[in-house]
């Protein structure tokens, strides 16, 4: 079976490259999904943000839904000149798919999707019902983030119940618009398709990006006691956020003696649950005018990764720490900040049920079981903290070639994924976790 999964999934995957469906433009993508599901017997709704919604009936209505997150843009192409092979093409070259979106995140839908076709070609219809929603994704702007429009207009969320249906009308197999019977978000638990090398994640830290705008005064270089080097300033102010304690997790789901396997060459080691610890990182300053000015201005971005618990007022109040104790130093350190929209942690609980049978397949398959943390933000933000659902996040290929001109998928990944999202869809029905 592994064989023939295989091969569907790189084929999907090899479809859905050559597709380029850059954030904004991936209606064309969209489509292309929506057109394989109609094909499976799966309903399908697009909406005008280009978010996917499909879904499959299952054969018992009190057996559970599983819910499939994932997204079909992607980032740019960037210098073409910098891939060694065509972004667009996707070439297959010592066991790796290479191409734009073949890992973030076009393979973990091929994977899905190849499940999918193995699951009902023998008309074996899963017990429990099988949900998709992929969405725009690749996209810094809150109010335009796919996962966020989908469920929103479902009433899920702020200002919403738990867990809602969608007002929405769909396409059945036939490709006909159904507008009688509404495609229901509903769902009792998820598998989030990022790139993980197909190790079993639970959860994810969170983001809170800080712009430190700092004032000096301006004057001649060649006479530099006149002025107040802002950037002077800020290099201050850097060394301080650079020593700041960071908070920790408690989880832990490893022995203290345990440690974590070596990754493949170009891999990555994932944080074990035990080091779940908040990170921050100085990643833009912007200063200065002309080389012979002292600057007057600066401004710093810090990029502060947050767990449960923490968010935008706990993390301004720290910085405030720091600026009082900086300015009590320096009467004329002047300085101030703001904290963009967050993005918050999110984490299951490990001794979910679904989080267990999830394990118990991975053990089946003699593969690692052990849950560890995403390094990056996903959708299961909101599906954990919205909806309200356990979500394991699980996908092939590795976030340290994402947004790179050196992307690609192992081809073994889509085989294994796709088999590890099969036997999930069935082993649904009722009290199955």
């Amino acid at each position: 079976m592994r064989e023939t999964l295989t091969k569907r999934a790189l084929a999907y995957a090899r479809r859905l490259v050559r597709i380029e469906s850059v954030s904004f433009r991936e209606r064309p993508c969209a489509e292309e999904l929506a057109g394989i599901l109609e094909g499976l017997g799966f309903r399908t709704y697009i909406d005008e943000g280009n978010n996917l919604v499909a879904r499959h009936h299952g054969r018992q209505s009190d057996a559970p839904t599983l819910l499939f997150i994932g997204h079909h843009d992607t980032v740019d192409l960037g210098d073409l000149s910098e891939w060694d092979y065509p972004p667009l093409e996707a070439v297959v070259e010592n066991g790796k798919l290479h191409g734009r979106g073949s890992n973030d995140e076009k393979g973990g839908l091929a994977a899905f999707l190849a499940a999918m076709e193995t699951l009902l070609e023998n008309d074996m219809r899963p017990a429990g019902d099988i949900l998709l929603i992929s969405t725009r994704e690749e996209i810094a702007d809150l109010s335009q983030r796919g996962i966020l429009q989908v469920l929103r207009r479902a009433g899920i969320g702020p200002g919403g119940e738990a867990v809602g249906g969608a007002a929405q009308t769909g396409r059945d197999a036939d490709g006909e618009t159904t507008a009688d019977e509404a495609i229901s978000l509903q769902a009792d638990a998820c598998i989030c398709l990022e790139p993980t090398e197909t190790t079993l994640m639970l959860g994810h830290r969170g983001r809170a990006v800080a712009d430190f705008s700092l004032r000096g005064r301006a004057a001649h270089a060649s006479m530099p006691a006149r002025g107040t080097n802002a950037i002077e300033k800020a290099a201050a102010l850097v060394q301080v956020i650079q020593e700041m304690p960071m908070p920790a997790g408690t989880a832990s789901s490893r022995d203290s003696d345990s440690s974590v396997p070596a990754p493949e060459e170009g891999g990555t080691t994932w944080p074990p649950l035990e080091d779940w610890t908040g990170t921050q990182a100085v990643t833009m300053i912007r200063g200065g005018t002309r080389e012979n000015i002292i600057p007057e201005e600066c401004t710093v971005t810090v990029d502060r990764r947050i767990l449960d618990g923490e968010d935008e007022h706990t993390v301004a109040a720290e910085y405030q720490e720091v600026i009082g104790r900086l300015q009590k130093a320096d009467p004329e350190m002047e300085v101030s900040f703001q904290i963009r929209p967050p993005y918050y942690a999110a984490l299951t609980d490990r001794e979910d049920g679904f989080v267990r049978r999830v394990q118990a397949i991975l053990r089946d398959m003699d593969h690692p079981d052990l849950p560890e943390i995403f390094p990056g933000h996903t959708d299961a933000e909101w599906v954990i903290n919205d909806m309200g659902i356990p979500c394991v996040i699980l996908g092939p290929g590795s976030l340290s070639t994402a947004h790179t001109a050196r992307e690609y998928v192992p081809v073994a990944d889509l085989g294994f994924c796709a088999e590890v999202y099969y036997r999930t869809c069935l082993a649904l029905g009722a009290g199955c976790w």
